[in-house]
């Protein structure tokens, strides 16, 4: 990192950022170092922002902190193109996390965002089948 900090702009620096937040989290475990660096990728435009979004929401869930991940996912969601996957894959945390909780109407919400993005045919699906799975509960109207 020493590398980093002392030559950002040099082009054997491009990427850094997201390898070494990718090496803290799959290889070492340590969570919290990867959200940092995922941070750092974001402030030198490495990483598309949907992405470390994502990954920083999939750390905070390792790491257990399931508020701070689903605010990562919510972040992610908001930026990500339409059919982006790591905006449909942080709805689908979302939803599924609401449903984790019993929290019918926001994961209701977020499955129908994946239905309306209108991306993979395999998405819509899952979407649909938990839309449907969860108004036949009878936990919810409609």
């Amino acid at each position: 990192m020493r590398f980093l900090t002392d030559h950002p702009d040099d082009e054997n620096a491009q990427g850094l950022w997201l390898q070494i937040a990718s090496l803290y989290q799959e290889e070492l475990g340590d969570y919290r170092q990867a959200v940092e660096a995922y941070e750092h990728a974001l402030e030198s435009g490495e990483a598309p922002v949907a992405e470390a979004r994502y990954r920083q929401g999939e750390c905070h869930e390792k790491d257990n902190s399931i508020d701070l991940a689903l605010a990562s996912y919510e972040a992610a969601a908001n930026e990500g193109a339409t059919v982006d996957p790591f905006r449909i894959a942080s709805l689908a945390r979302m939803a599924e996390i609401a449903e984790e909780r019993g929290d019918w109407g926001a994961a209701l919400s977020a499955w129908q965002q994946i239905q309306d993005a209108g991306g993979k045919a395999e998405w819509t699906a899952m979407a649909v089948e938990r839309i449907d799975a969860i108004r036949s509960s009878g936990v919810v109207g409609g």
